[in-house]
């Protein structure tokens, strides 16, 4: 089915860490490709010490000025110059993981999640801070955020907009109650039956759950996806796509036992959800992209060696992916931070899968593979 692959970087700059991209295909035929950036210190220091470094096993996913940078391609995936606009940031805190989705109105959708740095003294009075690995840092989620930028002017009609926690999802952060959370936003959002979902994950027993709005302004809680009452499969960054027959189908990266496999789920209304399906897939996370055929190509990091960017193609969403043939995008990863695979497909019917990998420098970059096939 894959014919042949070429790769192109998109993004790099020795001063920053680029991760976790998404891409959108606008109205007037462009690319918009959006992606986590945040410092990376490792330029202050003297070429001849970074070789002393390991720079393929370290993870710096957690930064208090971080933010959503964006850049526009042309129709075929080229830049089309060197400037980077970004989404303005929230002011207390580090933004992480934008999805993109271009609305049936033009309007361009982006959901992302923040943290929220601590210090180790304050850390241990607040509920629900986590320390980063077996560093001294602390961090605390802050919140899942919808912003709305209008495609011809590229201007942001609202952003950080936050998602309302439920009875069912969700708690509160501060203990004047004004502070709430709703889950992670990481993975593809969609427009069906004249209302956008959003799917999130993260904060009741792990599980993921399910938002929609009628105008892409005002949020209301909707579902549990998936959920482990037991709490030891997490269903972790959850993305849909539709089809015409079954309706919602979730795509969820696992956590916990049987860390990075394949869950999905499926629903006909955006409110019952069928008991979640393991896979022995493994990916870090999912993409679905709907082609044009029916069919849906479903890319995922590979971080076993040799680690990469990994593929299946689906007759249909709801098709058994364990028995779909694997097709190897990229094996040649220097460790094993990278992935994050988001597709589009062009004009032409050549695939667009963009990523994040890590250099002989130690820098992440933003690549694209172009895909064409058979």
């Amino acid at each position: 089915m894959i014919r042949s692959i070429e790769h192109k970087l998109l993004y790099s700059d020795e001063r920053f860490h680029a991760a976790f991209p998404s891409i959108a295909k606008l109205k007037n035929g462009q690319l918009l490709l959006a992606f986590r950036r945040a410092r990376d210190c490792a330029w202050l220091i003297d070429s001849e010490k970074r070789r002393e470094l390991d720079f393929t096993s370290r993870v710096d996913h957690l930064d208090s000025r971080s933010h959503i940078a964006m850049i526009n391609l042309d129709a075929k995936g080229r830049p089309l110059s060197d400037r980077v606009d970004c989404l303005p940031m929230d002011p207390e805190a580090g933004d992480q993981d934008p999805s993109l989705l271009v609305l049936g109105n033009g309007l361009v959708l982006l959901t992302s999640f923040s943290y929220y740095h601590l210090p180790s003294d304050v850390a241990q009075y607040v509920k629900g801070a986590r320390r980063l690995g077996n560093s001294k840092d602390f961090f605390l989620s802050w919140g899942s955020h919808i912003s709305v930028r209008d495609a011809d002017s590229n201007e942001w009609l609202y952003h950080h907009r936050f998602l309302p926690r439920s009875a069912k999802f969700g708690r509160t952060i501060s203990p004047s109650g004004i502070k709430q959370k709703a889950g992670a936003a990481r993975g593809q959002a969609v427009e069906w039956n004249g209302e956008v979902w959003v799917p999130v994950y993260g904060e009741n027993q792990h599980a993921a759950a399910l938002y929609r709005s009628r105008n892409g302004k005002d949020w209301a809680f909707q579902s549990i996806i998936a959920s482990d009452s037991t709490r030891t499969i997490h269903f972790q960054e959850p993305a849909l796509c539709t089809d015409p027959n079954t309706g919602l189908i979730c795509f969820m990266r696992t956590a916990g036992a049987g860390k990075d496999y394949l869950a999905t789920a499926v629903s006909r209304d955006g409110i019952h959800w069928s008991e979640p399906k393991l896979h022995n897939l493994t990916g870090h996370p999912h993409h679905p992209l709907c082609l044009r055929d029916g069919r849906v190509f479903l890319t995922y990091g590979y971080r076993s060696q040799p680690s990469g960017v990994r593929a299946v193609f689906l007759d249909q969403p709801t098709a058994d992916p364990d028995l779909a043939r694997e097709w190897i995008i990229r094996d040649d990863g220097l460790g094993t931070d990278l992935g994050y695979p988001w597709s589009t497909q062009l004009a032409d019917n050549t695939i667009l899968t963009v990523y994040y990998m890590t250099s002989q420098r130690g820098l992440r970059e933003i690549w694209g593979s172009w895909i064409m096939l058979e």
